[in-house]
């Protein structure tokens, strides 16, 4: 178990002088779907309109200059489904096809078990069939080229555990430790990635849920932090930025949406509850992302089950909004010298807003090797070298392997040839 708990973040005047800021509508609002960044675009996928169908189209947003257009069409109409990154693309899976009116849900309503892949460019493909991938209301994350999905509802004629953890590249399921009982589905919560860590908060089964759980994707262990939301919360969105953690919209046992936020550090150590300001408008089931500093929401549905069209907007950057214009380029993973390489090669990268950034090397199966660095920089150039090294000090065998940049507001990914 981790030796440390979550605590909330107390905020200090200057955060209460932030608000959330309309910055326009989404022309097809959804709600329920998948929202991911890539380069200087935000992508919205999937999700269900104002009269409950299910939609496949993929929806592009540049906040630069507020445009919207429709760019493609998964495989499968989808709304209530997992989505993460990885090697250039979106992965997803699970979620409904048809908005059901009846519990429990039969199978006619679920997307069949399938894994999409889009690289931002051609058409989505169907990468892998199989029931393990058919379920809704769950939450998960793609993490160094693994899939993990926690909870929801599974069709009557399955029986799927809660943690589900699949490698892509390798097509196998991951063993994973659950330390804590699961005995009935959760749905409905809500997840963020943080370094090697993924946090789960709240949820419902019968009621929305306080809990917090941890799960360490170098052991693959799901952990009880015991500590608790100071409210109820499931259907809402998680982000993060650096090492807060925003817990935006969702509902509750006293609210059918909410517009509340909550912060919590991952640093502080003092425990207090409190939210910062709210947003404009309720939201269930929304979409959100930090876009290079900015909180971007979207859609979601509110006290009367109609979908929410404004797009809100929070800086969590003093500044952001004076350089946004120029933020995607600010950061930047050059390719590596030499390439092919024995026994070293230099790995250089840009860093535009001063951001927690970690280098690290994985193999082409997406096993960690080594992290060249995890820390805070200031804007600048900086490179490292890489020795052919894991860990442990012990000489990896010729190959491919995966340099990864990352911070909270950007990850790219390269390849490289270690020859011997």
């Amino acid at each position: 178990m981790k030796s440390f708990i979550l605590w909330y973040l107390l905020l200090t005047t200057a955060l209460f002088a932030q608000s959330w800021t309309e910055v326009g509508n989404m022309p097809y609002p959804v709600s329920g779907g998948q929202a991911v960044v890539k380069g200087n675009m935000i992508y919205i996928l999937g999700g269900f309109t104002d009269n409950n169908q299910v939609v496949d189209y993929i929806q592009a947003y540049n906040p630069q200059n507020n445009s919207w257009s429709i760019v493609g069409h998964m495989q499968y109409p989808r709304s209530e489904f997992v989505a993460g990154t990885f090697a250039d693309s979106v992965v997803y899976f699970g979620g409904l096809k048809t908005l059901p009116t009846i519990f429990p849900f039969p199978d006619i309503f679920y997307t069949p078990g399938s894994i999409e892949v889009w690289n931002f460019k051609s058409s989505p493909y169907i990468y892998k069939l199989d029931s393990a991938f058919a379920r809704s209301y769950s939450t998960g994350q793609v993490v160094n080229g693994n899939l993990y999905a926690f909870g929801g509802y599974t069709p009557p004629n399955i029986n799927n555990n809660y943690l589900f953890g699949y490698n892509i590249e390798s097509d196998r399921s991951i063993e994973t430790n659950d330390s804590i009982s699961t005995s009935h589905f959760s749905f409905d919560q809500m997840s963020v990635v943080v370094g090697n860590d993924i946090y789960i908060f709240g949820g419902t089964s019968v009621a929305p849920q306080r809990t917090i759980y941890d799960f360490d994707t170098k052991t693959n262990t799901l952990t009880d932090l015991h500590a608790e939301l100071d409210d109820s919360r499931a259907g809402g969105a998680a982000v993060a930025s650096d090492s807060v953690i925003y817990l935006i919209g969702g509902y509750s046992q006293s609210s059918l949406a909410t517009r509340s936020v909550s912060t919590i550090n991952l640093r502080k150590r003092e425990f207090e509850q409190e939210g910062i300001q709210s947003l404009n408008y309720a939201r269930r089931n929304p979409m959100a992302v930090n876009y290079y500093g900015s909180i971007y929401v979207f859609g979601g549905t509110d006290q009367n089950g109609q979908v929410v069209p404004q797009v809100e907007k929070y800086d969590t950057i003093t500044g952001v909004t004076k350089s946004q214009s120029n933020v995607p380029n600010q950061f930047k993973l050059e390719n590596n010298y030499p390439n092919p390489f024995n026994p070293s090669t230099q790995i250089a990268f840009k860093v535009g807003i001063t951001a927690r950034v970690s280098l690290d090397i994985y193999s082409i199966l997406g096993e960690h090797i080594k992290t060249l660095t995890n820390k805070v920089f200031s804007p600048g150039e900086y490179s490292f070298i890489w020795n052919g090294t894991n860990d442990a000090g012990s000489t990896m065998s010729s190959g491919v392997y995966i340099y990864r940049l990352t911070s909270g507001y950007f990850t790219e990914s390269k390849k490289m040839l270690l020859l011997k």
